[in-house]
């Protein structure tokens, strides 16, 4: 239901994070030049290559890039760190375009979100006896603040569908309020969010079996709620 909107208030006085990036101020693009496709197709092939071999010979190879790793001054962590647009150079130049592709490449590759999981967390089967943390502490923070920081912009982009001017606030305006409609204009807006306080009203066993049950109106008044604070 529409709240009172207070001609008082500045709409834009609200927190937003130190760091916060609006992602729809930024320009994606996702059509990959010729070299990065030509990184990409080679990650293609070399994982069809290399399934084909022992994994003693991989492991092999791996100790043999990590020593020449080593002696010119890179280490896995450096490498990737530097990787990672931690490099103030010459972005025309020919080795930031190299670098860019095979960078643009990781990104797309299909391999990465197996490899993040699996830094998230280990296989229960790994050697050295001693279980490794891995990075999960990490990467929980790391996905934690930009849920808070996604959930806190996509607030303030919902707030003008819960708020009324005072002369709008009339018998007529609320008998012609359609709440269903609202409900999906909340998730046109803010899906993610959405579907975030929807998996906290009920698990995947409640969702599976009890599908007569409808958590919509439970998220959206959560949501009108949390624009009261």
């Amino acid at each position: 239901m529409p709240r009172f909107r207070d001609p008082e208030l500045d709409p834009e006085d609200n927190e937003r994070y130190d760091n916060e990036v609006d992602p729809d101020d930024q320009a994606f693009d996702d059509v990959l030049s010729a070299g990065a496709r030509r990184c990409l197709g080679r990650t293609e092939a070399l994982k069809k290559h290399l399934a084909s071999l022992p994994h003693a010979l991989i492991a092999s190879r791996i100790c043999q890039s990590i020593d020449a790793m080593a002696a010119i001054g890179l280490d896995i962590a450096t490498l990737l760190y530097y990787l990672s647009w931690n490099l103030d150079i010459d972005s025309n130049s020919e080795d930031a375009g190299k670098i860019r592709y095979a960078r643009t490449a990781l990104m797309h590759c299909d391999l990465l979100p197996g490899i993040l999981k699996k830094w998230y967390r280990l296989p229960r089967k790994h050697e050295g006896g001693i279980r490794t943390r891995a990075a999960r502490m990490l990467m929980e923070r790391w996905a934690l603040d930009n849920v808070k920081m996604r959930m806190n912009r996509k607030m303030r982009l919902l707030a003008p569908l819960t708020l009324s001017d005072t002369d709008e606030l009339t018998e007529e305006s609320f008998l012609a309020i359609k709440l269903d409609q609202m409900a999906s204009d909340y998730q046109a807006v803010a899906p993610i969010t959405w579907d975030l306080l929807h998996s906290g009203a009920s698990t995947p066993f409640q969702l599976k079996w009890n599908t007569y049950k409808n958590h919509s109106a439970s998220v959206f008044a959560i949501i009108n709620m949390l624009q009261y604070g």
